[in-house]
């Protein structure tokens, strides 16, 4: 694997390596089986989620991040996005996240958990909660966000 760096974004009060150690430590994962081409899943969901935290807390491009765990761009954007899809979808995957995030927020000082937020329609979040009775599809987004995540 690349050295590591001290790349982090601006106003972000965490390295590369902070994250990657962090992350190491989470799951039990040494920085050798990051690289290494196992598709198992106890290794390749750790690895989606480090390219996830890695684009979000440093400055690294996608295919900065790629270099550095020697994949292709393209492997780097699947895994960044499915990241982000599963997260909205996935209770199970987004309460493993969130206590990692919550390692590296505390190491950086801010709060990134609203990078998590994608774009989504008042529809498409409706259609996510269909238990919803009238009344509470009228209310704002936000509180409507909230009862996703809580479910």
């Amino acid at each position: 694997m690349n050295e590591m760096s001290a790349y982090s974004r601006p106003g972000m009060n965490i390295t590369e390596a902070e994250i990657i150690e962090t992350w190491s430590k989470h799951y039990g994962l040494t920085v050798a089986q990051i690289v290494h081409r196992d598709r198992h899943s106890e290794v390749k969901i750790p690895r989606q989620i480090l390219i996830y935290c890695l684009r979000e807390y440093t400055d690294l491009s996608l295919v900065e991040v790629g270099k550095r765990l020697e994949r292709d761009h393209a492997t780097v954007l699947y895994a960044y996005n499915k990241v982000k899809d599963c997260y909205l979808n996935d209770k199970e995957l987004r309460g493993k996240l969130n206590a990692l995030l919550d390692e590296l927020n505390e190491l950086s000082g801010k709060v990134r958990r609203d990078t998590l937020v994608v774009e989504i329609s008042r529809e498409d979040i409706l259609n996510l909660l269909p238990d919803l009775n009238e009344e509470e599809k009228d209310e704002p987004m936000q509180k409507l966000w909230v009862k996703y995540l809580n479910r």
